[in-house]
C-alpha cells in the first residue's frame, strides 16, 4: 500500500517519520512554509492508495472533500492527532483499507483506534455510555486519554483500562 503523510508540526512530523518506518511513504510537511495543502492533496489523492494526516480531523476533511467520489475507488484516509494518541480513518474504511490501516498505524504509537463504521462494531461486543465511574480512586489521578477500554468478554458490564505503566483499574459505565 503506498502511503503519504502530511505534518502541520515538527512533532507531527516526527510521528510520521515512525510510522513511515513500517508504512513507507512520502512525508510533507503542510502548513506555514510547507506544501501547498490543495495541491499535495489533489496530487496524493489520485496516486496513493492511503492519505495519512497528522493533525486536525478538520484539515483532513476540508483537504479531501473535493476529491471524494467513490468509495470503490477513493483511497484510504486516516488522520491521527501529532501526540498519536488517536488514529482516526476518515474515507475507505474498509473497501480502501483505512480501518486496518488505522489499527496498525494505531498499534505503532500506541494510539487508540477510533473505528466508527457500523459494520465493525457487529463484530464484536460494544457498549456505549454517557458517563463512567471510576471504582479505585487512584484510577482518577491518571490522564483518561492514555487509557485502552476493552469490554470484558461475557456478561460483564466492567471495563478493563490498560494504562501505559502495564497497571490495570476496573471502571463501571453509568447508563442512562
Amino acid at each position: 500500500m503506498s502511503c503519504a503523510y502530511i505534518a502541520f508540526t515538527e512533532t507531527g512530523l516526527k510521528l510520521a517519520e515512525k510510522l513511515a518506518l513500517s508504512h513507507p511513504g512520502n512525508i510533507s510537511r503542510g502548513g506555514k512554509n510547507g506544501v501547498e495543502l490543495s495541491d499535495w492533496t489533489a496530487e496524493n489523492f489520485q496516486k496513493s492508495d492511503a492519505l495519512i494526516f497528522i493533525g486536525a480531523v478538520g484539515i483532513a476533511v476540508r483537504a479531501i472533500a473535493p476529491h471524494c467520489k467513490s468509495k470503490a475507488t477513493d483511497p484510504a484516509v486516516i488522520v491521527l492527532d501529532e501526540r498519536g494518541r488517536f488514529s482516526i480513518p476518515i474515507l475507505s474504511g474498509h473497501l480502501g483499507g483505512a480501518n486496518d490501516l488505522a489499527k496498525k498505524l494505531a498499534s505503532i504509537c500506541g494510539a487508540v483506534s477510533v473505528i466508527t463504521t457500523a459494520t465493525s462494531g457487529r463484530k464484536r461486543r460494544t457498549a456505549t455510555f454517557s458517563s463512567l465511574s471510576v471504582s479505585k480512586p487512584s484510577a482518577a489521578h491518571c490522564s483518561p486519554v492514555k487509557w485502552f477500554i476493552m469490554i470484558r468478554s461475557g456478561k460483564s458490564q466492567a471495563l478493563d483500562l490498560k494504562m501505559f505503566s502495564r497497571q490495570t483499574r476496573i471502571i463501571k459505565p453509568i447508563f442512562p
